[in-house]
């Protein structure tokens, strides 16, 4: 019987052991971002030409969320970045104006809207893309930078030039 009872206890405390080695392992461990387009909330919508891109996010430190843009089909792996989307720390949300083309020739056009989220060097580089844009007055496309979580997209079509 003593047997017994010592295997007992130690297969109990092998377990609780065990337990709190994993809860100890998945608490070190980062959060991964987790991003959410709310508009445009659907794919397809009918939007103008400038439109406030919003949603909500929950970002690990050190990463960044930025709203890149191209004009489907023709422009596969180009993307126009917008802006960086910062994430208010009390209702995880964000918002992004974004413009989407230059021309009135881009109306009917479909486009399609992507949010990722990018580390401290990839948001550099396109915070620097985006300041020689703004300064130079040109704006040319880029492939889209390593991330750090799935791209989110929401596909629109421009039906008016405001």
């Amino acid at each position: 019987m003593k047997v017994r009872f010592g295997f007992f206890w130690v297969v109990l405390i092998s377990g609780i052991m065990l337990v709190l080695a994993v809860v100890g392992w998945s608490q070190g461990q980062t959060q991964s971002p987790i991003v959410r387009i709310s508009v445009p909330e659907h794919d397809g919508e009918n939007v103008g030409r400038k439109i406030e891109v919003s949603g909500s996010a929950s970002l690990p430190p050190g990463t960044h969320l930025w709203v890149l843009v191209h004009v489907t089909p023709g422009f596969k792996g180009f993307w126009w970045p917008q802006n960086e989307g910062e994430v208010d720390p009390k209702t995880g949300t964000w918002k992004v104006d974004v413009t989407l083309g230059e021309k009135s020739e881009d109306i009917g056009h479909d486009f399609e809207i992507v949010v990722i989220t990018v580390d401290e060097g990839s948001n550099a580089v396109l915070h620097d893309k985006r300041a020689i844009a703004v300064v130079t007055d040109k704006y040319p496309p880029i492939v889209m930078p390593p991330t750090t979580s799935a791209p989110v997209i929401r596909k629109v079509r421009k039906v008016s030039d405001r």
